[in-house]
């Protein structure tokens, strides 16, 4: 048996703050099945990521978060218009007798 997902009220999600979007899109992906990556401290990464990577089956959705008033910044921008003209995905993993591969669709790809 599925769970119905409980969707907050319209008016109380307008001035819902992006940690709770984020806190509750969380739960419900998890209970959904979904698989989720969201970097906790992004000081040391690069700067405009999406705010969720999350993966079920053979869909991958790539959000940022933002509040009502929020902007999304530059970098943000440039990371969601690029993630939207993603047509191939290459997933592998890499090891060093693969590096000659991975160098070659380094240069391959995107051309």
């Amino acid at each position: 048996m599925s769970r119905r997902p409980s969707y907050p009220p319209k008016a109380k999600m307008l001035k819902t703050p992006e940690d709770t979007i984020l806190r509750n899109l969380v739960r419900e992906a998890t209970n959904l099945g979904w698989l989720i990556y969201h970097t906790h401290d992004s000081r040391r990464s690069p700067e405009g990521f999406p705010d969720l990577i999350m993966v079920r089956g053979d869909t991958m959705l790539c959000w940022e978060l933002k509040s009502e008033t929020g902007q999304p910044t530059r970098a943000q921008l440039t990371w969601v218009a690029a993630l939207m003209q993603v047509t191939r995905l290459d997933v592998r993993v890499v090891r060093p007798e693969g590096l000659e591969d991975a160098y070659r669709t380094l240069v391959e790809a995107g051309r």
